[in-house]
């Protein structure tokens, strides 16, 4: 390879802050993005970026081909990067196929299977909830034999806490995987594993040369399967590096040890912990080889002054990652916006949200015209997040609160499967009230 030769990524899946951080650094791309990307349309791509439409961003066969058939030579890339949770392991295929940088293909699958995951890091001495894998759902008999009092069951290699239940018997659990008999959801190989009590932290970091060398703690303001049980918005505050650095170096050690059990040596991360504060036990939850999603990017940048999506790109690139720390004093805590069943009429802009006292960010998904349903189903769907800056914890939640309400008073909604005349009803109401 040429050393003096321009750096080029080729990252599969439109992650704007990754283009972003592209341009800064002054690194070539050429993104890879599927249909959701295009269909969705959340992130419109710059028109300096080179692009490449395929049918599937997960799928090998589907990047290769659309790469041979546009004429690029995956091999005059530096590296092949995704922050997409669903496309880690193609990524490393793709690297490998080319012989260029990338995570090793057995670190990447370390990262994307659950039960090898906990595995891993249970053989390593690391505490982790106990588990049992389930190969396929669909084929579980009556005479399981349910081992825990309380467990979760979940996707060896899901995302966002979709296709995720609680349960407590293996009545529930077969009631649970109804849903996933041949013919209906995709996804058959789960992990059942214990459920944990206590508050659900989360580290976004950087490791380089098999050290972490920055990470942010955060905690949930209730887990995120208990807020979606709920249909609440999820909530987070990331926790100050001085007021509480009781928790960030109770979580070190175990953060440095998981990750290299993990094979991780270099590159941005998203764990979860579970932390007991009456028997003060911290155990491992999963993690994944990405920053954080919704606004994490947002939030460490804003609180600390680092770009996880820039230290991602320097990593893959294999330099190490430039991080000059400035801690921004109070509390930050953020918020999904919430929902309502209807199909989506009106609601407040980005810019009605920003105008709000503390709000420092706030983005919109949602746009006018989806079809909302009545539970949330996964962290995916919301209809925005806000980012608050306030003196203490508690005034972040107050001022939260006072978002949640507000945007829920002015949020407006067509109902679904109304008659036409209780549209007609519904628009005669809301052209009286305003």
């Amino acid at each position: 390879m040429n050393h003096t030769a321009k750096k080029s990524i080729l990252l599969i899946g439109a992650d704007k802050h990754v283009l972003r951080a592209c341009g800064e650094l002054s690194v070539d791309v050429t993104v890879v993005y599927g249909r959701s990307a295009k269909e969705f349309g959340l992130h419109p791509i710059a028109p300096e970026v080179t692009q490449l439409f395929v049918e599937d961003q997960h799928s090998l066969e589907s990047i290769l081909s659309a790469l041979t058939r546009s004429g690029i030579d995956g091999r005059a890339f530096s590296s092949v990067y995704t922050s997409d949770e669903g496309a880690v392991v193609t990524a490393s295929a793709l690297a490998l196929h080319f012989g260029i940088r990338s995570m090793a293909m057995d670190t990447a699958i370390n990262f994307r299977d659950k039960a090898v995951q906990k595995s891993i890091l249970r053989s390593a001495g690391v505490p982790v909830a106990d588990f049992r894998a389930i190969d396929d759902i669909s084929e579980l008999c009556e005479d399981f034999k349910f081992p825990f009092s309380e467990a979760v069951i979940k996707p060896v290699a899901g995302a966002g806490a979709s296709a995720t239940a609680k349960v407590c018997s293996t009545r529930e659990l077969l009631q649970f995987a109804k849903k996933f008999r041949p013919g209906g959801h995709p996804q058959r190989s789960f992990v059942l594993e214990e459920f944990m009590r206590g508050q659900e932290w989360q580290i976004n970091g950087v490791v380089h040369d098999d050290h972490v060398i920055f990470m942010s703690v955060s905690t949930y303001g209730e887990t995120c399967l208990t807020a979606l049980n709920g249909n609440r918005p999820m909530r987070v505050s990331v926790l100050d590096p001085v007021v509480n650095s009781w928790a960030y170096e109770r979580s070190a050690s175990l953060v440095q040890d998981s990750l290299r059990a993990l094979g991780l040596k270099s590159g941005v991360f998203h764990m979860e912990l579970f932390y007991d504060r009456d028997s003060d036990r911290l155990v491992f939850g999963e993690c994944a080889a990405r920053r954080g999603g919704a606004i994490t990017q947002e939030e460490v940048a804003y609180k600390f002054g680092v770009s996880l999506a820039a230290c991602a790109v320097q990593s893959a690139l294999g330099e190490a990652p430039v991080i000059h720390q400035e801690v921004q004093p109070g509390s930050v805590g953020s918020a999904f916006l919430p929902i309502i069943p209807g199909t989506l009429f009106a609601c407040p802009t980005v810019e009605d949200l920003q105008a709000l006292p503390d709000v420092r960010f706030a983005r919109i998904d949602l746009p006018i015209g989806f079809r909302m349903s009545e539970s949330l189903g996964s962290t995916l769907i919301k209809a925005g997040q806000v980012m608050i800056h306030a003196e203490s914890d508690e005034a972040v939640e107050k001022r939260i609160e006072y978002v949640l309400d507000w945007f829920l008073s002015q949020i407006v909604a067509i109902p679904n499967d109304a008659s036409p005349a209780e549209l007609r009803s519904w628009g005669e109401g809301l052209t009286s009230a305003t």
